[in-house]
């Protein structure tokens, strides 16, 4: 069975994880990440390249970035992009390992997880983002007065309100603590170490910083290693705060995950002015983890639906862009030959079940709402694959009259609740394409094919 979703973002085949270098630069948005052209595991890593004129619809681009000097000769990991003076500037990890050793794919991966040496490597394009000149040596290389001598990767780059651009680093403080490492410039060429966070409470080790202001709040988006439980140690979180950059403090007024079924990992963030809506928006997009394929599938790996962040009531919330409603075409009238492409809008009302990508004997993917313990559990036992990599019960708590939004895009879910103050977003092995549900259950019910 063929399960490419339409709408959530894959490659044309192989491995792919991180959204790198998020933007919009010369009229189109772009969406890089990390991509292994040789196969259908991690490894390899180079940076895959697409394009989209409005975040929904994408073109499969060459790829963008590969490894080619002694200082990232093993792999291209994750990084971020920004446009200064009409040109596009890249900053990624390049890694060259100590000893590689062959996978079960034979694909060459280091030996020895700790086995390799990181640098910030910056490089630039000028012909729209499609290729890039590398300036070496690397502008941030590892200094270990500041820096773990493996761990530290994943530069996220930003201009400041005062002029000055920054560096931010996911780093680990001897495998104990997390920590962030931040380095400004004036050019973008010059770096120097400006402080550092470091905190006890999330985990060992930090990848794929963000850090960004929304409404005067300083928000991180990250993904900490080591913070989930035994099973699930690598989850991605928000910290929503304040950070003292006179002290390198950050005074957390709430956190968060990103996502309750533990199946997103390293999203980003990319920032930019809206001409039609006249303002400035705020975009997420996150890896859908796959440990590996669906059966007869040549793809490993997806992205979310782009998402708007905002800030609400003291919670950081991500919500589908407002450009998905164009895909609707119209009522979804027969739930028996849905294809498991709909978007399903409705408020909680009372007790309800639900049963998505189901088959004729209604085995599939369970809703449950528990009016009395206000909890929503979402059960996936029947439609789960070997390949998943989060919770197989997620349980949210929601209470009556809350909205409830459902995105499901052929082999994928994405589960939002009061705009994205919860969301639950995963892969699906689905038995059948019905929906089973009582509409006396719910108020405001809609739904819509897609």
């Amino acid at each position: 069975m063929k399960l490419r979703p339409k709408y959530h973002f894959t490659p044309k085949s192989n491995w792919m994880n991180d959204p790198n270098g998020l933007c919009y630069h010369n009229g189109l948005f772009h969406l890089y990440y990390q991509y292994n052209p040789f196969g259908i595991c991690w490894g390899c890593m180079h940076w895959g390249h697409a394009t989209s004129k409005d975040m929904i619809n994408w073109n499969h681009e060459d790829i963008a970035l590969k490894y080619d000097n002694e200082y990232d000769k093993d792999g291209c990991f994750s990084g971020s992009a920004i446009e200064k003076d009409g040109k596009l500037h890249i900053f990624y990890t390049g890694v060259k390992y100590h000893k590689i050793k062959y996978n079960e794919y034979n694909i060459p991966v280091q030996d020895d997880p700790n086995g390799f040496t990181p640098c910030q490597i910056h490089a630039i394009s000028e012909d729209g983002g499609y290729t890039f000149k590398k300036i070496l040596p690397p502008v941030i290389e590892i200094d270990t007065r500041y820096m773990h001598d493996v761990h530290v990767r994943d530069p996220k780059v930003f201009k400041t309100k005062n002029g000055f651009y920054r560096i931010v680093l996911g780093n680990t403080e001897n495998y104990k603590n997390g920590s962030l490492i931040f380095y400004k410039s004036n050019d973008l060429n010059t770096w120097e170490f400006e402080g550092k966070w470091e905190s006890n409470e999330f985990g060992w080790g930090w990848e794929c910083p963000d850090f960004f202001e929304i409404d005067n709040n300083d928000v991180l988006v990250f993904s900490p290693m080591g913070a989930g439980s035994k099973e699930y140690p690598n989850i991605s979180m928000y910290l929503l705060g304040k950070m003292d950059f006179n002290n390198f403090n950050f005074n957390i007024a709430n956190k968060g995950l990103i996502d309750d079924s533990l199946e997103i990992y390293a999203p980003q963030t990319f920032n930019y002015y809206d001409d039609k809506q006249n303002k400035e928006r705020r975009i997420i997009i996150g890896w859908i983890r796959m440990i590996k394929p669906f059966d007869d599938n040549e793809f490993c790996g997806m992205m979310t639906i782009p998402r708007e962040c905002f800030v609400e009531n003291n919670v950081f919330k991500t919500y589908p862009v407002k450009e998905f409603e164009n895909e609707r075409k119209g009522a979804l009238n027969d739930f028996n030959n849905t294809k498991n492409l709909y978007d399903i809008e409705f408020k909680i009302k009372d007790n309800f079940d639900i049963t998505l990508f189901a088959d004729s004997s209604k085995k599939g993917l369970y809703l449950n709402y528990d009016k009395n313990n206000s909890l929503l559990t979402i059960d996936r036992k029947d439609v789960k694959y070997n390949g998943m990599s989060g919770l197989e019960k997620i349980e949210i708590k929601a209470k009556s009259g809350d909205d409830v939004r459902i995105i499901s895009d052929i082999s994928v879910v994405e589960i939002f609740i009061n705009r994205g103050e919860k969301t639950s977003s995963f892969t699906v092995s689905p038995l059948g394409d019905n929906i089973f549900i009582n509409k006396n259950e719910l108020n405001n019910l809609n739904i819509y094919s897609i």
